[in-house]
């Protein structure tokens, strides 16, 4: 998608390319993108990439989300950014549990609604507190099933994903039931912030970033090495044939800049996707950059859908996550 966005020569802002803004649902502009002026809005635009004539892409209406993942077995692991990601996904098959959001899909997303009411913000789902704490060893693991057993979706709340703890526990947790599609997020933030979600801590607390010097090319390279060993200890050493896709970094929050500036993300980008495989090609004479994987893993490009489209500094609004969901089941169905 990102490599189609029809920019007519200027420059694109993530966060812009194939989102639409209301009423008249035209394209979105540069100046649509000043958060400044226009916060208030965005979390009514929507990600439409048919519009710009994507023909590749399609966009999936509730019964069709449901028949898709029907008897399928999927994983979705990552941070508290891809734990809404995978609220907005049981949402959009059918099987909500966001705390105090409707349970029936034509209350919340009905025939011909292009997405479904936005789901609640937080932590608490109708099984109890979703959230990680990397010192305490504590997770959140979820297990939604439907059709008698014969479809679900699972998620693991990853801290930094490669701990013994965290491999003993999630390496176990599928059982040997076929899985169909892992989507997974690598963690950032335990790295640069170690008490991140350590809640039993002030906000303050947990807003403490480590000093530079703590931080090094061990805590880079680190991200994107566990992120492998978590998916060949949990996903491919018992589902060798799953499809595993990398659900990308979204954009970071100012306070990582402390170690190394405008350098943390393109370092964090490359960790992971040397560790897994992946990179792109000399350029052809178009411009374009074929993807190589080695792993045959696939990349999502969640930075370039949500941009600066965050409800705080780190979470993506809903219709960004939505748009998610939607890339996610454009690979998943075809």
């Amino acid at each position: 998608l990102d490599q189609r966005c029809p920019a007519r020569g200027d420059s694109v802002t993530a966060g812009r390319c194939y989102w639409e803004v209301p009423p008249t649902w035209r394209a979105a502009t540069e100046d649509d993108m000043n958060r400044t002026l226009h916060f208030q809005r965005w979390s009514m635009d929507r990600f439409n990439p048919p519009a710009a004539g994507v023909g590749s892409y399609r966009h999936y209406s509730a019964s069709e989300a449901a028949s898709c993942a029907r008897g399928k077995r999927l994983l979705i692991a990552g941070d508290s950014t891809t734990r809404d990601t995978y609220y907005a996904l049981l949402a959009a098959l059918g099987h909500p549990i966001s705390k105090g959001y409707p349970s029936d899909p034509q209350r919340y997303w009905p025939e011909g609604q292009f997405d479904p009411l936005p789901l609640p913000t937080g932590a608490v789902d109708a099984h109890g507190l979703c959230l990680g704490n990397f010192d305490k060893r504590r997770t959140c693991s979820r297990d939604v099933r439907w059709d008698g057993n014969r479809s679900s979706a699972a998620f693991h709340f990853l801290t930094r994903s490669n701990s013994s703890w965290e491999l003993d526990l999630f390496s176990s947790s599928l059982g040997d039931e076929p899985l169909d599609a892992a989507f997974v997020q690598c963690p950032v933030y335990e790295w640069m912030k170690p008490d991140a979600y350590n809640y039993e801590l002030s906000k303050d607390e947990r807003a403490r970033v480590l000093d530079d010097w703590e931080v090094g090319p061990r805590h880079f390279e680190g991200i994107g090495a566990a992120c492998l060993q978590y998916i060949e200890a949990v996903v491919w050493r018992r589902h060798p044939r799953a499809a595993v896709f990398l659900l990308g970094l979204t954009p970071l929050p100012q306070w990582t800049r402390v170690h190394g500036t405008a350098q943390v993300e393109p370092r964090m980008f490359a960790s992971v996707h040397a560790a897994l495989g992946l990179r792109c090609s000399r350029g052809s004479a178009g411009g374009r950059y074929p993807l190589v994987s080695e792993r045959g893993i696939v990349p999502i490009d969640r930075y370039n859908v949500v941009g600066p489209r965050r409800r705080d500094a780190i979470h993506p609004l809903y219709n960004a996550q939505f748009a998610i969901v939607q890339i996610m089941l454009n690979h998943l169905c075809r």
